[in-house]
């Protein structure tokens, strides 16, 4: 017997119509039972999705807040890189350095390799037969007489150029930073 009374006819047997009644009403039942499972099923499909939404619409929320973070700590560290170095300017020079440059016809950097100084001091000798210009790449117009000298509060000598009428020799006075 099944669940509603039913029960299978034997080959032969005259099927009794209120047995027909129960399969219908059996069929019905099964097929209320398989929507009411569907609508179930897309219920629990609907809640999972929506919990989904939320679990991607949290995790979108924290990466960005970590992105964030992350984007801070590098600016602060690059204040605090900044704020070293200007300090270290600002410190007393751990020394001078002192070269004598000739200058040419063609700008040159004053000093080719890489120095970290609080300022430069640039003279012309006395006895100097050209005019000195200085300036950075592009341009060297500012001139510079014969015993003239021009201090440069400059971190790096080699954004200094220097070119002279003719052959020139000048002095540089770097006083050395604490970088």
């Amino acid at each position: 017997m099944s669940w509603r009374g039913l029960w299978k006819p034997e080959f032969g047997e005259v099927i009794d119509p209120v047995w027909g009644a129960l399969v219908v009403e059996s069929l019905d039942d099964l097929y209320s039972f398989y929507l009411q499972t569907v609508a179930d099923v897309q219920a629990l499909r609907d809640c999972l999705e929506a919990k989904l939404d939320i679990l991607i619409d949290y995790t979108r929320e924290i990466l960005t807040n970590v992105d964030l973070i992350r984007q801070y700590l590098h600016d602060v560290e690059r204040i605090t890189d900044l704020i070293k170095f200007y300090t270290a300017l600002q410190a007393p020079g751990k020394g001078v350095l002192t070269i004598v440059v000739t200058a040419t016809t063609e700008p040159k950097p004053l000093y080719v390799d890489e120095l970290k100084v609080r300022r430069i001091i640039i003279r012309v000798p006395e006895d100097a037969l050209y005019l000195v210009y200085i300036g950075n790449a592009d341009r060297q117009d500012f001139p510079l007489q014969p015993a003239e000298k021009l201090e440069l509060h400059v971190t790096n000598p080699k954004e200094v150029y220097v070119r002279a009428l003719g052959e020139q020799k000048i002095f540089a006075l770097f006083e050395l930073a604490n970088v």
